[in-house]
């Protein structure tokens, strides 16, 4: 029975053949009585691998369709797509590399940006104001506020925020920055990131935060 450290393997490896006779320094996979080298080269180990495929391939089918639908649950359906558009994941991908590499990314995604993340997690909010604001006075507080926002973000973020702020899709800012949308995406986590931070030193106190919220919050990530 082959030991499960193999899957690290599939974690590291490229993901084209291009890099067959790439030397893994960082690989050390014991299996029974014998010991592959750090220094093996590729095919060495693909020998090794190849020779217990039919066992490990039963296990990972299994495997995979489950932990797919916890990915699901981890992050977002569109970001969990995105994820698993990588050249490791094509048609000829095996049931182990597909289920590892879906896995650990979904899992280090959910790690650093929950699900949910969004401005209700970084700013206190105050839903109900002493003193009831016109519409007049609720957009002028609401502009004020955008503008404290976007004056305690770096220069790069404090564009993407204001275009989130203005009702921009992230399709819509990819297209108005002629940039990816998954640095739209990583953007969008960052100024996240940044402002809970702001939010937990003290440093923003917002009371029509609710309705920035309901704008940036236009796509679910």
């Amino acid at each position: 029975m082959p030991d499960f450290r193999i899957r690290h393997f599939f974690l590291n490896s490229p993901p084209t053949s291009t890099h067959k006779h790439q030397t893994y320094q960082h690989i050390n996979i014991k299996h029974s009585s014998s010991i592959i080298s750090p220094d093996a080269k590729r095919d060495d180990i693909v020998k090794l691998i190849m020779s217990h495929r039919d066992y490990i391939e039963r296990f990972f089918i299994v495997r995979v369709k489950g932990d797919e639908t916890l990915c699901r649950e981890l992050v977002s359906e569109a970001y969990f797509n995105i994820l698993t558009h990588y050249d490791t994941l094509r048609e000829n991908a095996t049931a182990m590399q597909r289920r590892n590499f879906v896995w650990w990314r979904c899992r280090d995604t959910w790690s650093r940006h929950r699900r949910n993340a969004s401005l209700h997690d970084a700013l206190p909010i105050e839903e109900h104001p002493d003193e009831p604001l016109s519409d007049e006075e609720s957009n002028e507080r609401l502009r004020e506020s955008i503008e404290k926002l976007a004056s305690l973000l770096s220069k790069r973020e404090r564009i993407y925020f204001q275009l989130m702020a203005d009702g921009y899709s992230d399709d819509d800012i990819a297209t108005t920055l002629d940039v990816k949308r998954d640095s739209v995406i990583s953007t969008r986590h960052r100024i996240l990131k940044r402002l809970r931070k702001l939010a937990g030193h003290g440093h923003i106190r917002l009371k029509n935060a609710t309705v920035i919220v309901n704008r940036l919050n236009n796509d679910e990530i």
